[in-house]
């Protein structure tokens, strides 16, 4: 509503200057007031009458038609705003890519050389070298040796980074059944800062809602500077709302992080707080939000 009143009150103004000029320019060049019915009786006489008329003043009478309606135009026009989307092919520019953090796109994996073959009836000699053991996912801290003890060893086990499981399907419906019911649209969380959400949700206004269950405020606070980050780096004058929540810890609100002592808590808050509404008119701006959270959510699940 608010913005159809701003449309009013800007096409109202636009009018009122529009008039002004117009009369300026005829009073100035033709003697003629567009406000005044005897001038317009007037005109009709000498075009009935067959008296000619300057063709700039019909000239005039046209452009100002067009400069009314072309200005009305601009004014209520409906406007999009333009969200940059960010792209994690191996082609992204290095400067998409925030500072100090690798493309995990660009990162080569080490690949252990295969082991040559011999012949069945050779001797097999008492294998001395150290194995190297491919690494069962991506680890930044580089390729892992360790001596192999016996002929067939056990793989060597990788040093994880301290990341959360996805959660399963079934896990945490509560928590999502509480946001759809709310009008929010729950997507699939993906990893920040090592954390992997229970809830991953958006709404309109540019809203965003995240939160884990038995999870320390602290670490979730870290998730939100990451993402905060992240749409600092790649958007232009629009703020993301981030509400992030924990429950079952214990403990005050905060301003970064809220507390819940159970779901029936976060419930009957999210149920006071429920999604705003997405209007036709704000529906072409909430498509082109929820398509930059899903590019940056697959942003964050590479690096």
């Amino acid at each position: 509503m608010k913005r159809q009143i701003d449309s009013i009150l800007l096409g109202a103004l636009w009018l009122i200057a529009w008039a002004l000029g117009t009369s300026f320019w005829f009073n100035t060049q033709f003697g003629f007031n567009i406000f005044s019915a005897a001038h317009w009786n007037y005109l009709a006489a000498l075009q009935s009458s067959g008296t000619s008329v300057r063709t700039l003043f019909y000239v005039s009478l046209i452009l100002a038609a067009v400069i009314a309606v072309g200005g009305m135009y601009l004014l209520i026009a409906p406007r999009r705003r333009r969200i940059r989307i960010m792209r994690t092919s191996q082609n992204t520019a290095a400067t998409e890519t925030p500072k100090n953090e690798p493309d995990a796109s660009t990162i080569d994996l080490p690949v252990a050389e295969p082991e040559p073959t011999q012949p069945a009836n050779a001797t097999q000699p008492a294998d001395t070298r150290p194995q190297m053991a491919r690494p069962p996912r991506l680890n930044l801290g580089g390729m892992v040796t360790t001596p192999a003890p016996a002929p067939a060893p056990a793989p060597a086990t990788m040093p994880m980074a301290d990341t959360q499981p996805a959660p399963k399907p079934s896990d945490f419906a509560d928590i999502k059944k509480i946001f759809t019911d709310a009008g929010y649209v729950v997507k699939d969380a993906p990893r920040i800062a090592g954390l992997r959400p229970a809830l991953f949700a958006i709404g309109g206004n540019e809203t965003l809602w995240m939160g884990a269950v038995d999870t320390p405020a602290e670490r979730m606070a870290a998730a939100v500077d990451r993402l905060n980050g992240v749409f600092t780096d790649t958007l232009d004058d629009i703020k993301i709302n981030i509400h992030a929540f924990v429950i079952g810890t214990g403990g005050e609100s905060n301003d970064t992080v809220m507390k819940f002592d159970s779901i029936n808590a976060l419930g009957d808050y999210v149920a006071a707080h429920p999604a705003i509404e997405i209007t036709p008119e704000s529906s072409d701006d909430f498509d082109a939000y929820s398509e930059y959270i899903d590019t940056v959510a697959n942003y964050l699940n590479k690096v």
